[in-house]
C-alpha cells in the first residue's frame, strides 16, 4: 500500500509538471489542434457526408431519334443533365422510370397503371433516401448540341466526361410489336485520361442506366414475342396479352431504378458506411504523432534526472527502484492519455464550431472509445520510452524519437497520405487513427487495433523498464 502511494505521487508529480509548463502545452495540444483545424476548415466543404467527388463537368450529347413513341435517350439525358422544373414544367426524372403502354399500341389503357407498386412503396415510404449525397449533387450535366462540340470540351478541360447517345439507341434497345429485334449498341463515354475517378464513376451511372432500359426490353420481347408474331401484330391480340393491370405492372418493375434519383454512399472496401470529416481522419492520426513526441520527451526526462543525481538521490531513500522507475513511466502514460483525451475533446469542440452544430465525433461507443485512448496511450507511452531508454543522452533520445514520430507519421497517414503496401502497419499511429475512423463511422469492430497496440505497448513499456532498471543499478 505505502508503494502504491510511493509510485503515485512520483507520477503525479511529473503530471502536474507537464501540465504547469505552458511552453508544453503549445507543443502537446495547441499545435496539433491548430494543424487539425485548418485542415478541418481547407476541406470543411467535403466533411459530414458529403461526397469528396462533387460536380463533376459532364456534356450529354443526345442523338437518340426514338422508336414507337419512346426515346430512350431521353431518359439518360434527363438522368445525367436535367432540366430545372421551372423550364419543363416538371420533373424531368418523373416520367422516365416506368413502362408506357403507348410504345406497343393505341389500346387506351391508361399510363398509371403501368407503376411498379414497390417503386410507389419505396418512393412514398422514404426508404430510397439512404444517403445525403444525390446525383444532381455529384453531377453537373451540361446538354450539347454536336459530338464534335462535346468532345472538343473534354480536351480542353471544360467538361471531365462527354457522354455521346447514338440516333438508334432507342431502335436498338427498344422492344416494339412491329420491330422485335434488340440490337446490341453502344454508349460513347469520353473522358479525359487524367480524370480518372469522375470518367468511372460516370461510367457506372451510364452502364446502371443502360443495363435497366435493357433488361425491361429484354423481359418484354422474351415475353410478348412467343405469342405475337412480327408479320402480324394485331392490336387486339396485343391488349389481350397485355392489358391486364398485373401484367403492366410487372413489365413496370423490370425497369424500375432507371428514372430514380441515384444515391451516392460512400464506403470502405469492406462495404462499411464511410462519412469522411477530416477531423477525424487528420485529428486522430495528428493527435498521436504529437503524443509519441510527449511520451519520448516525459521518458527522456529520467535520463536528464539520472544524469542531475535526481534518481540516485530517490534510489537511496526506503523507495524501490521498482517503484521509482513504475511511478516514472506511470507519469508518461498519464501525461499520454490526458493529452489525447483533450484533444478529442477539443477537436469534438471544432467540429461543433465549423458546421454549427454539437455532434460527438468520434461514435457513440463510449466506453469503446474510451477504452482505445487507453490502448493507444500505452502504445505510444511504450515506443516513446524504449526509444528513451535505448539513447545515452537526452539529446539523442529527442533524436531519435523524432525520427520516429515522423516515420510513424507518413506510414499512419497524418500528413494526408499513406505509403500502403503494407508498410502502415508497422505504425502506430495508423492503428490508433484507423480505430478512431472506425468509431467515427459507427464501426465497433476494433479488436485487432486494440489487441495490436496493447501487445505492442506492453512489450517495448517491458523492456524500457528493464533497461532504465540495469542503467540505473550501473
Amino acid at each position: 500500500m505505502i508503494t502504491l502511494r510511493k509510485i503515485l505521487t512520483i507520477a503525479w508529480k511529473d503530471v502536474r509538471r507537464t501540465f504547469t509548463d505552458r511552453n508544453l502545452m503549445l507543443i502537446m495540444l495547441a499545435a496539433p489542434l491548430a494543424i487539425s483545424t485548418i485542415i478541418g476548415v481547407t476541406f470543411g466543404g467535403v466533411a459530414q457526408g458529403a461526397a469528396p467527388v462533387t460536380d463533376i463537368p459532364v456534356a450529354v450529347v443526345n442523338l437518340d431519334e426514338g422508336t414507337g413513341g419512346t426515346n430512350y435517350g431521353n431518359i439518360v439525358t434527363g438522368i445525367l443533365a436535367p432540366l430545372p422544373s421551372d423550364e419543363t414544367g416538371a420533373d424531368p426524372l418523373e416520367q422516365t422510370g416506368n413502362f408506357n403502354l403507348d410504345a406497343l399500341t393505341d389500346s387506351g389503357i391508361e399510363a398509371q397503371n403501368f407503376v411498379c407498386p414497390q417503386s410507389a412503396e419505396v418512393t412514398s415510404g422514404g426508404a430510397m433516401q439512404t444517403s445525403d449525397a444525390s446525383l444532381d449533387e455529384l453531377l453537373e450535366g451540361v446538354r450539347v448540341t454536336t459530338p464534335e462540340e462535346a468532345r472538343a470540351g473534354v480536351e480542353s478541360g471544360l467538361y471531365a466526361v462527354a457522354v455521346i447517345i447514338p440516333a438508334t439507341f432507342s431502335a436498338d434497345v427498344g422492344y416494339t410489336p412491329t420491330d422485335q429485334t434488340l440490337t446490341p449498341t453502344t454508349i460513347e463515354v469520353y473522358a479525359d485520361p487524367n480524370k480518372p475517378i469522375a470518367t468511372s464513376i460516370v461510367r457506372s451511372i451510364v452502364e446502371q442506366v443502360a443495363v435497366r432500359l435493357s433488361t425491361g426490353n429484354v423481359t418484354l420481347s422474351s415475353v410478348l414475342t412467343p405469342v405475337i408474331p412480327p408479320a402480324n401484330p394485331n392490336p387486339l391480340l396485343i391488349l389481350s396479352v397485355a392489358g391486364s393491370q398485373a401484367f403492366a405492372q410487372g413489365i413496370s418493375c423490370t425497369f424500375e431504378g432507371v428514372g430514380s434519383p441515384i444515391l451516392i454512399d460512400q464506403q470502405t472496401v469492406e462495404g462499411d458506411e464511410f462519412v469522411f470529416n477530416p477531423l477525424v481522419v487528420i485529428g486522430s492520426a495528428q493527435a498521436i504523432f504529437f503524443a509519441l513526441f510527449t511520451a519520448n520527451g516525459s521518458a527522456s526526462g529520467t535520463i536528464d534526472e539520472r544524469k542531475n543525481g535526481t534518481l540516485q538521490r530517490m534510489a537511496i531513500t526506503p523507495t524501490p527502484l521498482v517503484a521509482i522507475l513504475t511511478g516514472k513511466l506511470l507519469s508518461t502514460f498519464l501525461n499520454v492519455l490526458f493529452q489525447l483525451f483533450f484533444l478529442m475533446v477539443a477537436l469534438t469542440l471544432v467540429n461543433t464550431l465549423i458546421y454549427g452544430r454539437l455532434e460527438f465525433i468520434w461514435g457513440s461507443n463510449i466506453p469503446l472509445v474510451l477504452f482505445m485512448l487507453f490502448t493507444i496511450a500505452l502504445g505510444t507511452t511504450g515506443l516513446g520510452a524504449i526509444t528513451a531508454a535505448a539513447s545515452r543522452n537526452s539529446e539523442q533520445a529527442n533524436t531519435f524519437g523524432s525520427i520516429i514520430a515522423i516515420f510513424s507519421a507518413v506510414l499512419g497517414g497524418a500528413f494526408g497520405f499513406q505509403l500502403g503496401g503494407g508498410f502502415q502497419y508497422l505504425s502506430v499511429v495508423y492503428w490508433g487513427s484507423n480505430a478512431f475512423n472506425k468509431l467515427a463511422n459507427g464501426n465497433n469492430d476494433v479488436l485487432l487495433n486494440a489487441l495490436v497496440l496493447t501487445l505492442f505497448g506492453a512489450v517495448t513499456f517491458g523492456i524500457a523498464f528493464v533497461i532504465f532498471a540495469r542503467r540505473l543499478k550501473d
